[in-house]
């Protein structure tokens, strides 16, 4: 049965089964590959009357000591590469690719999307409206992120964690007050830094990390040939 994760320092959680309406899937996408695809996939499974929305960032905000950074790919082109990784999934019928950062602040934050989505998330009579999906090492860093104790109140957060590591939790008061679950994924070494290395040093990429229609659309972006290798 679906439920959120228990912990020791874990408040008084819910009944059982008491999944969002609505998950926020936010990333820079810069491009998607298939650990995204994997994340989604699992998404759908675990959460199967749950709507997902799929947000690239327009422009990331800085995280902890780092300053933002500028994408690689513009946010069109990210978007249209979101919503082709979609397809590849035969994913429509459960997943939106939403273009609202691009309508908010820049750097725009968690908190802002979280606010902006409210409004229009589907009703829900079991429990938290809205859920967004973490990393492991985000969720680690998670004191740092803008507003964390307004994130939880708005939010659960749906954790992905690392292969073969257990999850480790901020030490900071805003993530024991969070409904906290832990997506059951297996995913690939995929990673969009080392794509984009790869892609513009000419390296071949490992088979399977992107998907065929993202494939396909990001060797027109990058004007040549991605190659793969086993």
């Amino acid at each position: 049965m679906n439920k959120p994760m228990s912990t020791p320092t874990s408040k008084s959680l819910p009944p059982l089964g008491q999944s969002p309406s609505l998950i926020i899937f936010g990333g820079t996408f810069d491009p998607p590959h298939s650990g995204h695809a994997a994340c989604l996939k699992a998404l759908i499974a675990q959460f199967p009357a749950t709507r997902i929305a799929i947000i690239p960032a327009a422009v990331p905000p800085p995280t902890g000591t780092q300053t933002a950074k500028t994408p690689w790919l513009t946010f069109e082109a990210r978007l249209e590469l979101c919503r082709l990784m979609v397809s590849d999934q035969c994913a429509e019928e459960f997943v939106d690719v939403l273009d609202i950062e691009g309508q908010l602040s820049h750097p725009n934050y968690t908190l802002n999307t979280l606010k902006a989505l409210q409004p229009s998330a589907p009703s829900n009579h079991f429990g938290t409206r809205l859920a967004i999906l973490v990393g492991g090492d985000q969720f680690a860093g998670f004191d740092s992120w803008h507003l964390p104790d307004q994130i939880v109140e708005m939010a659960d957060l749906i954790i992905v964690p690392r292969a073969n590591e257990a999850i480790q939790w901020p030490q900071g008061e805003a993530a024991k007050k969070a409904r906290v679950w832990a997506l059951n994924v297996h995913t690939p070494a995929a990673s969009s830094t080392l794509i984009r290395e790869m892609i513009q040093s000419g390296d071949a990429l490992p088979q399977g990390w992107l998907t065929p229609g993202v494939h396909s659309r990001l060797q027109q972006l990058a004007g040549k040939a991605i190659e793969t290798r086993v």
